[in-house]
């Protein structure tokens, strides 16, 4: 269903839609959808407030630095998880944390369409 979804929405023209699940992430981007998930799901959530803004925030940033779909979705996934582990709903996380976060994690997917 999401991924009928996100290809609808590239049809009339939506760039890019990012969708964010418990384990992972969806993106309908360039008329393809994308599915990237963790392994890092239930392990050690303090507050999960948040977590879909720091995965925005994550990808975002990548997409403001001209990193690939791959990347972008790797540093949303990891600052996600660290906004989890924080009792904050905003973790005060450095692009040095996140990158730590990446190689500490195990990311798996790819494009699906």
């Amino acid at each position: 269903e999401i991924m009928n979804f996100l290809k609808e929405l590239n049809s009339v023209g939506t760039e890019q839609v990012i969708v964010s699940t418990k384990s992972g992430m969806y993106v309908g981007y360039q008329n393809d959808v994308y599915h990237y998930e963790h392994d890092q799901y239930n392990k050690n959530v303090v507050n999960a407030t948040g977590a879909g803004d720091a995965l925005l925030a994550g990808y975002f940033y990548g997409e403001i630095n001209g990193y690939d779909i791959e990347a972008k979705c790797c540093l949303g996934l990891a600052n996600s998880i660290l906004t989890v582990r924080s009792s904050s709903s905003v973790a005060k996380s450095t692009i040095a944390d996140v990158t730590k976060q990446i190689s500490e994690m195990k990311i798996t997917g790819g494009k699906k369409s």
